[in-house]
């Protein structure tokens, strides 16, 4: 009887993390309109932009970076979350933005999401700062955020 207690127990603590987690996370549908900054670091850790651009519910997270920088990217086949289930699409890593370049074999740029932390008046205090798991096409446009775009080494290929 005591197993079957804690088995239940166990079973509604992880549904209520997962509920929990589902609430909070930043991948949801991106809002009708706001403004976003673009921040890119070099791989010496160096801000190169920090920008703020306008969007609307017609934009997208590529459409900024290639309507304002000068960028590169690769498209590839992806799996991705969606629905409670894993599929696949056609992405784009992005390569370069601007003067910051990497080779996507001893580099990249990974994304970071500054997510806003407001207080009781909806003035932004700090920023939750998580590494994004998706990328640039399946990224909401969420007002307020930042969208950190950092040159990662891989295997030693960088800092």
């Amino acid at each position: 009887m005591r197993k079957i207690v804690l088995s239940i127990g166990v079973i509604i603590t992880m549904i209520g993390l997962f509920l929990l987690i589902i609430d909070f996370s930043p991948y949801d549908d991106s809002d009708a309109e706001g403004t976003i900054t673009i921040i890119v670091v070099d791989i010496n850790g160096h801000r190169v932009i920090e920008d703020t651009h306008a969007f609307t519910d017609e934009d997208t997270l590529f459409d900024i970076l290639s309507n304002h920088y000068n960028i590169d990217y690769r498209s590839m086949r992806v799996p991705y979350y969606q629905d409670g289930k894993i599929t696949q699409s056609m992405s784009r890593a992005i390569l370069s933005i601007g003067t910051v370049e990497t080779d996507f074999e001893q580099s990249f740029l990974k994304i970071y999401l500054h997510t806003p932390i407001v207080d009781d008046e909806d003035h932004i205090i700090d920023y939750d700062v998580r590494v994004s798991h998706v990328g640039v096409d399946h990224l909401p446009l969420k007002d307020a955020f930042v969208y950190e775009f950092r040159v990662e080494g891989v295997w030693g290929g960088g800092s």
